[in-house]
């Protein structure tokens, strides 16, 4: 796991947050769809509400690879989702 974003048995604000630094240290940055638990979503570029999304800064070459995402709920089952990121220059 490289990066982990837990609010079981919590507050959603209080959520636990944490991330390899070996991985991509402090140029991911994780958010999520609500400003604060029960709250409205956030909307993106025109006016399209927001998804969680973990955004990475200074992409490098060695940053292309297939990135996987599992979310896991209390009462359905739990979702996987794989986006591959191709750099193509720096």
């Amino acid at each position: 796991m490289k990066r982990r974003f837990d609010v079981r048995g919590r507050p959603y604000k209080e959520a636990q947050v944490w991330s390899d630094p070996a991985w991509l240290g402090p140029r991911a940055h994780f958010s999520t769809a609500h400003a604060v638990e029960g709250g409205p979503p956030l909307r993106g570029p025109g006016g399209l509400p927001r998804t969680a999304e973990l955004s990475i800064d200074r992409v490098q070459l060695s940053d292309e690879a297939i990135y996987r995402c599992r979310v896991d709920f209390k009462t359905s089952r739990s979702r996987n989702y794989q986006v591959n990121l191709t750099v193509i220059g720096e």
